[in-house]
């Protein structure tokens, strides 16, 4: 009966000292070392020594703020490192960078760019470890040349190639931080997102490589006019190639409905003359 009294009494003075309700809702790092924690329940008594930030990053001040806490910890932040955050015997959480992003800023064209005879690729991605380029001569090609990228002080990564050959088509491989919360998978290529045109497979994953048009010179929009039609005299067209054919009223043989393919089969036969007026 005394080992019992004091096992409750034991937990009576964990709770008064933890409390059981404190749950950390969100927690942010909002610029190189400064942390924000909205948070429900009470907080610890001994607050200061409760926090724990790690990989380890002491706080040297917080400020609190209705059921927000400032933390200002005595190191920054890794933008390529995984942070997570408890107070007391709450659930550690993920440190989500947010406003931290908001202070990079390049002025440098993003996507690829013809520049002094090169081909010059450029990838915002200030959180990864590294990323690499990876050039295919064709969409469908599993296996392509990959090549790292440099990163610089703003977190674009660059590539500079003077080798037009066999660059028809590309994409990235992303690897940084591992946690929860994190979603970096270097065995994934993905498109540029800046890309003028990309090529996809007809797969459930939608594979997507950005193909390299050829140079160009910038169209200047200046002092360009409109054609003033009335709105009574349009004729706006909205088309889904696959609903043209994937149902078998359109007459189009099963294994060819919903395909490219299906479309012009049923405009060789003449099922959808209407569409020469639309030039496909």
């Amino acid at each position: 009966m005394k080992k019992i009294l004091i096992v409750i009494f034991l937990l009576f003075v964990a709770i008064s000292i933890y409390g059981t309700d404190l749950k950390i809702e969100q927690a942010f790092i909002q610029s190189p070392n400064l942390v924000e924690i909205q948070y429900s329940g009470n907080l610890p008594e001994n607050l200061n020594s409760s926090i724990i930030i790690e990989p380890n990053n002491q706080v040297v001040s917080i400020e609190g703020i209705e059921k927000k806490l400032i933390l200002k910890t005595e190191n920054d932040f890794r933008l390529d490192e995984h942070y997570y955050i408890y107070i007391g015997n709450a659930e550690k959480i993920f440190l989500r960078p947010e406003g931290i992003l908001d202070s990079l800023y390049s002025t440098k064209p993003l996507g690829y760019n013809y520049e002094n005879n090169k081909i010059v690729f450029r990838v915002f991605a200030p959180r990864a470890k590294w990323v690499k380029i990876v050039f295919y001569e064709k969409y469908d090609a599993i296996i392509g040349d990959e090549l790292k990228m440099v990163k610089d002080k703003n977190g674009v990564w660059e590539h500079f190639s003077k080798d037009k050959k066999n660059r028809k088509y590309y994409g990235y491989k992303v690897w940084g931080p591992t946690g929860e919360g994190e979603i970096f998978d270097s065995t994934i290529v993905v498109a540029d997102p800046y890309s003028p045109a990309v090529v996809t497979q007809n797969h459930y994953t939608h594979p997507g490589k950005t193909l390299i048009l050829p140079a160009k010179e910038n169209f200047d929009w200046q002092g360009d006019g409109y054609s003033n039609i009335e709105h009574k005299d349009l004729i706006i067209y909205e088309m889904h190639i696959r609903d043209l054919t994937a149902h078998p009223s359109s007459g189009v043989p099963e294994k060819l409905r919903g395909s490219y393919t299906g479309l012009i089969h049923e405009k060789q036969k003449g099922g959808l003359s209407y569409l020469e007026n639309l030039g496909i």
